[in-house]
């Protein structure tokens, strides 16, 4: 919906500049909007083998004259949290910036803590933002089609307990989304997602 401070579908302004209680500002910060200005992202053909290794690398560039807002724009995106905001996910860094990333696979349900762990004996790096998702989801769209991707991120927003991770998905309508949700620091991931990572 559109917000009610500036009268824009997607903006910057916090659920709780929006005069929302609490609860509704929960469930906002979790909900998307369907009717998003999006442009298509066109992105680069994906090789489906690759993706079946335990950690599959992809370059991206990291466009840092963008905003928030223009990264997640590029993406093309058909649903997006409005959780998903600059407050909450400041963006830090300068120019244009190649980076390798990874996606990290174990093929069977696992706890945030393996993951973490598996990364770290790899020698990558979990990233602190939410930059690269960004990126990875704008560049190679078609990958969020394959399984969920989710990056372990900081998130800067409201404290209810339970970690909050952003991830990309596509649901069972075919819609590829940038999706905000909360886990607990138990959960268990279902086998399919991939977990972002950074090369050292």
């Amino acid at each position: 919906m559109p917000c009610p401070v500036c009268g824009k579908v997607y903006c910057d302004h916090t659920p709780g500049e929006r005069g929302q209680t609490q609860e509704e500002m929960l469930k906002d910060m979790m909900n998307g909007d369907k009717e998003l200005p999006r442009e298509k992202s066109k992105g680069k053909k994906i090789s489906k083998e690759k993706l079946k290794s335990e950690v599959a690398n992809f370059e991206v560039v990291v466009d840092y004259n963008k905003s928030l807002a223009e990264m997640v724009k590029a993406g093309g995106y058909h649903w997006v949290s409005e959780g998903i905001i600059k407050k909450y996910f400041p963006i830090q860094g300068v120019g244009l910036q190649k980076t390798e990333l990874a996606l990290v696979h174990l093929n069977r349900k696992v706890k945030t803590k393996e993951i973490r762990k598996f990364t770290e004996s790899k020698n990558l790096i979990v990233p602190k933002g939410i930059e690269h998702l960004l990126a990875l989801g704008a560049t190679y769209p078609e990958i969020q089609e394959e399984f969920p991707v989710v990056v372990l991120c900081d998130f800067l927003g409201p404290n209810y307990g339970d970690s909050v991770y952003p991830y990309l998905y596509i649901n069972t309508s075919r819609m590829r989304a940038l999706f905000l949700d909360r886990f607990a620091d138990d959960h268990l991931w279902d086998a399919s997602c991939r977990f972002l990572a950074v090369r050292k």
